[in-house]
């Protein structure tokens, strides 16, 4: 691992005077130089040289499904020292990438709760159906009970957000069973 001395005592002179940022780990972030700050809130920082006289440093987001519009960068010159970087991380980064990072664990929040009430349907649905097993949540948010009947019939349900939205994929099933699942849904 190549590290860059100046940038690493900058980076952890500078995480002093942020308040509840220390520094995480050197070398696994945008470059390979790169500092990592961490706070416990779990935001972290990603500080690394450009242009040979600048430090960037880049908000890191947690994963998330969320879509994330602009990525917080700013870049200070390093001859202005750990006390200017820390200002400028406070003035210019830190405020609009808190916001987005509040933003993202609510909407990670919300997403955590979908997928255990998708789940939950996708049980019970496979319960329902003999030869049914559920998947695992995918990386889109969907729930898949796939179904393997007898006679060739098979099929998949498809739930999609808290699990209240289906999408059915019947197949080979007897004109009876077919008649049965449209009366069904003529009611609903």
């Amino acid at each position: 691992m190549k590290t860059d001395r100046e940038i690493t005592a900058l980076a952890a002179a500078a995480a002093a005077r942020l308040e509840g940022f220390t520094v995480a780990r050197v070398g696994e972030g945008m470059s390979e130089t790169s500092v990592i700050l961490a706070h416990p809130d779990g935001r972290a920082l990603d500080i690394y040289r450009v242009y040979d006289t600048r430090a960037a440093i880049r908000g890191i987001f947690p994963p998330t499904r969320m879509e994330i519009r602009s990525w917080p960068e700013i870049t200070v010159a390093i001859a202005r020292g750990p006390r200017a970087l820390a200002a400028e991380i406070s003035r210019r980064l830190l405020p609009g990438y808190t916001s987005t990072c509040q933003q993202i664990s609510r909407h990670n929040a919300a997403d955590h709760a979908d997928e255990q009430a998708r789940e939950a349907a996708a049980r019970l649905l496979a319960g329902l159906l003999p030869g049914a097993a559920s998947s695992h949540t995918g990386p889109d948010g969907t729930t898949i009970v796939r179904w393997n009947g007898t006679g060739g019939q098979y099929g998949s349900i498809r739930l999609v957000g808290d699990g209240q939205d289906a999408y059915l994929d019947l197949r080979g099933i007897p004109l009876a069973a077919a008649a049965r699942v449209a009366g069904v849904l003529s009611i609903s």
